[in-house]
């Protein structure tokens, strides 16, 4: 019996190898025969590795960019606050305009570290809509403090 490969390729041809060798699966030259690369055909269950439930955060406080930016009616943003497990510091979250006003606090306590989210609806805090136009998102904690922009539009 003559050993033939055929597959259908991406030219949308079939292609079509006829060996020159009886089936011989102890001499087969085909890498993978029998189904594995120990060409025995064995089913061998493969198990994975699973990775940490949490990898490791930044060794800073780090704010990722707000999404999404534009945004309507509402945004959210990612940091990660830095610290040893257990400990709390404080931290500090609030939208200013390009005047440098503060329009919103979204924090202000004391917090866990690792990574923490927050919304912002595009109020202040009297609850009154905000006008289209950049904010600027200002993070401080772990005696560092980082900012964003963000721009919403009706």
């Amino acid at each position: 019996m003559d050993v033939d490969i055929i597959y259908g390729g991406w030219d949308l041809a079939m292609h079509v190898w006829d060996m020159p060798y009886q089936v011989d699966g102890t001499s087969m030259t085909w890498s993978t025969f029998r189904n594995n690369v120990h060409r025995d055909g064995v089913y061998r269950v493969i198990s994975l590795t699973g990775l940490p439930e949490e990898t490791p955060g930044p060794r800073m406080l780090t704010l990722q960019p707000n999404y999404p930016n534009p945004f309507n009616p509402s945004t959210t943003v990612k940091l990660f606050l830095p610290g040893q497990a257990g400990s709390a510091s404080h931290l500090r979250v609030e939208i200013f305009d390009l005047l440098g006003r503060r329009v919103r606090s979204l924090f202000d306590d004391s917090s866990e570290p690792g990574w923490h989210s927050f919304v912002w609806h595009g109020r202040d805090d009297q609850g009154r809509t905000q006008p289209s136009g950049v904010y600027l998102l200002r993070a401080r904690g772990a005696d560092a403090s980082v900012s964003a922009k963000m721009m919403l539009m009706k």
